[in-house]
């Protein structure tokens, strides 16, 4: 969205960027062990907001997405987007993804996070990404991911 990573997933001609790096946080991540690995840009080599993942649990989970939606949602935005990668989530409770990482979220604070986000009139949409069926034989992770967005969702 913000115009980095490979051509073919990043180039959208002259709308390209579609989303200003100042329009995007980085919220709950714990993925910065070794850039050089990236395939694309690092997160901490852009104009995003950042919140990793200590610094979301210090300041507690709805708290924190209160802080990210007010650092994006200015007076100009129409409307904000909420792209929720699964594999932010704990690789012991979700592992049907294609990065799965221990010391992750956990469901509860990922319902925290999205009901505040959900719940705001500022947010217009929402989008669900990584979750991968055929890492899941017995579908207990897609159940889970089900449980996290009903939970999310209850009360908008």
């Amino acid at each position: 969205m913000t115009g980095h990573g490979p051509t073919l997933l990043t180039d959208f001609g002259e709308h390209t960027p579609l989303v200003r790096e100042a329009d995007v946080v980085a919220f709950g991540y714990r993925d910065v062990q070794d850039p050089a690995t990236y395939t694309s840009k690092a997160v901490f080599d852009t104009d995003d907001h950042r919140m990793d993942l200590v610094d979301v649990r210090r300041r507690g989970f709805a708290d924190a997405a209160r802080i990210a939606l007010d650092a994006v949602a200015g007076k100009d935005v129409e409307g904000v987007f909420v792209h929720f990668d699964v594999d932010v989530l704990d690789s012991e409770i979700m592992s049907a993804v294609d990065s799965p990482e221990a010391g992750g979220v956990l469901p509860d604070e990922a319902v925290e996070a999205l009901r505040t986000w959900c719940n705001d009139p500022r947010v217009i949409g929402m989008e669900v990404t990584i979750y991968d069926p055929d890492r899941d034989p017995d579908r207990r992770c897609g159940k889970l991911l089900i449980d996290i967005l009903v939970a999310s969702l209850r009360g908008r």
